[in-house]
């Protein structure tokens, strides 16, 4: 399960906003999500990085190349 390394990174990095979307209730919010779980980074209104599915490792990288 990834939401237990979600919540980890954001409580590691409180300079970050970090959000979940219920595509199913939010479907404005959502954009163009294909697949589930969908992560990205947004930086001054532009998406910079994106990547889908379960993987723990790749989100703490994301996250750690993109904290500044």
């Amino acid at each position: 399960m990834i939401s237990p390394v979600f919540e980890e990174l954001a409580e590691q990095h409180p300079n970050v906003t970090f959000l979940k979307v219920d595509v199913d209730e939010c479907t404005e919010a959502a954009g163009d999500v294909n697949a589930m779980p969908t992560f990205r980074v947004i930086k001054n209104g532009k998406k910079v990085k994106e990547f889908s599915g379960a993987n723990a490792d790749e989100l703490k990288a994301m996250v750690q190349a993109h904290v500044a």
